[in-house]
């Protein structure tokens, strides 16, 4: 980063101070003593580092007034910016770092351009004052050397100097010029020793694993001949127990050629045990369904028995269910009859109207109207074409009601008979009365109905039964055959047991005389 640009706004005894493009090379600044100089390097120090406090009591606020702060243009690898620096409050003061396209950033910029250099390097390195220059001339040339030479070359008060010594001291402890053993010959005596150490020890480790092979090989050696060894006494064992068995082995022969000739069984299917359980369980349901059905048949039967029977309402019932059968038909001719009420009002109502139309406030004689011309009485042609239809069809009407008056009498009469039979109730009563009765004669067929098909389907579910439990039951030859195998075994486990006790039988013979028992039982 260099400094290109400085615009000081107030600062000290400066007060708007312009120094525009700087040399890339060196700019001098000089003038008589409390020209400024050290003010303008302060103002430099303060746009970078912000105002400390003894920036803060010496330059601040400015001698002349005006704004304090000011600016600094500075290029770096990114491009031209320009600091500003102003004293805000009693910090550092607030600093806005404008870039080349105008955008304004915060102090985070300012860390990446001064590329982390802090304030006390910068003053050692690049901004050398007055003071530094007075400290130095209290030394004498050597440490003036050494104090110039970290300040041109130091990087973050560390001197290269003090590396320098640091490491001198590091290579005597090493390398001793003195003559005496250093760190690293001593470090490689003991190397070789270690060195001498290992290859000692390989050799020791060489021997062992020739060893080591040995005894595997002797092991492998003793293992198979072990292995041969027992063996050997296996076969003699067996060999033995063989003769010892012929006798019992011939007969076990016999006795499979024996199971050979019998004949073959029947083969169950693998569920055979899960289909009968279900069965039986299935029969046990249905008994105590039918049971169940029997006790409600029982008790309706009963029911049915303690009914008392009405052999008038009996006799009458096809009458009672034609009745039933015409209720609806009764209603609507009750309602017919109400509609043909209401035209014939409506009919008399409008011969009424029509003879008021025409003048002739009642009904009169044919003597008693008055003479018409023949005019009026084309006119009235018409009119009294329509009075005679209408007078037709109200006679008609009138005898229809009359007969269908007639017919109500008489199903009524007959329905006063049919409730007479009931003890005089109402149609709504005995119409329920017999509906029940009725129906408990329809569920009475239906039970019985319903006991035959259980009977039925218990003959068929014992006979079912039966057949599977003659399925389980082997032939008698079978039965036999398994049999004789079975107590062929159980001889054997008693042999096997008790031979040792009565005719010293050997232990091996033993054990595979109740083994031949144990398959067979």
């Amino acid at each position: 980063m260099k400094i290109t640009d400085i615009h000081v706004d107030g600062f000290g005894v400066w007060n708007g101070l312009e120094i525009p493009d700087l040399q890339n090379r060196v700019t001098v600044f000089y003038g008589r003593n409390e020209a400024g100089k050290t003010t303008l390097l302060q103002f430099v120090r303060t746009v970078l580092y912000g105002y400390s406090t003894e920036r803060r009591r010496r330059y601040f606020p400015p001698l002349h007034g005006g704004d304090s702060g000011g600016v600094l243009g500075v290029n770096s690898p990114s491009g031209v910016f320009k600091i500003h620096r102003r004293a805000e409050g009693r910090g550092a003061g607030e600093i806005t770092i404008e870039g080349p396209s105008g955008a304004t950033q915060g102090n985070h910029l300012l860390n990446i351009l001064l590329a982390g250099v802090d304030e006390a390097t910068f003053n050692n390195v690049f901004a050398v004052g007055l003071r530094e220059i007075q400290e130095l001339g209290t030394l004498d040339d050597t440490e003036a050397a050494d104090r110039l030479y970290n300040l041109t070359s130091g990087l973050d008060r560390v001197s290269l100097v003090d590396v320098m010594r640091d490491i001198d001291a590091a290579r005597q402890k090493l390398l001793a010029d003195d003559g005496s053993e250093g760190e690293l010959l001593r470090i490689l005596n003991d190397r070789e020793k270690l060195q001498g150490e290992i290859d000692r020890l390989s050799g020791h480790g060489r021997q062992w694993a020739k060893l080591g092979s040995q005894r595997d090989a002797v092991e492998q050696e003793v293992a198979r001949f072990d292995q041969n060894i027992k063996q050997i006494e296996q076969q003699g064992r067996l060999l033995e127990v063989a003769i010892q068995v012929r006798d019992v082995w011939k007969r076990r022969q016999e006795a499979l050629e024996e199971l050979t000739d019998l004949e073959p069984l029947t083969e169950l299917p693998e569920d055979a045990i899960e289909t009968v359980d279900r069965l039986n369980a299935e029969i046990a349901e249905h008994r105590q369904t039918c049971e169940k059905l029997k006790r409600q048949r029982i008790a309706l039967r009963d029911e049915a028995r303690a009914l008392p029977i009405d052999r008038t309402l009996w006799s009458a019932s096809s009458r009672v269910d034609a009745l039933c059968e015409h209720v609806p038909w009764i209603g609507s001719l009750h309602d017919q009859i109400g509609r043909l009420r209401k035209e014939t009002v409506e009919l008399e109502n409008s011969l009424q109207d029509n003879l008021d139309s025409v003048g002739l406030p009642g009904r009169r004689t044919p003597d008693s109207l008055p003479d018409i011309s023949d005019e009026a009485l084309r006119a009235l042609r018409e009119p009294a074409h329509t009075i005679r239809e209408q007078t037709a069809r109200l006679k008609q009407l009138q005898r229809d009601r009359h007969a269908y008056r007639q017919e109500a009498t008489d199903l009524k009469s007959k329905l006063t008979e049919a409730l007479a039979m009931y003890g005089g109730k109402e149609l709504r009563h005995a119409l329920e009365e017999v509906g029940e009765n009725v129906s408990l004669l329809r569920r009475r067929a239906q039970i019985d109905e319903r006991i035959d098909q259980l009977t039925a389907q218990r003959a068929e579910l014992a006979d079912q039964s039966r057949a599977l439990m003659d399925d389980q039951v082997l032939p008698v030859r079978v039965l036999t055959g398994l049999g004789g195998v079975f107590v062929f075994g159980i001889m054997m486990i008693l042999l096997a047991l008790l031979g040792g006790y009565l005719w010293n039988i050997s232990a091996p013979m033993a054990w595979l005389m109740g083994f031949i028992g144990f398959v067979g039982s």
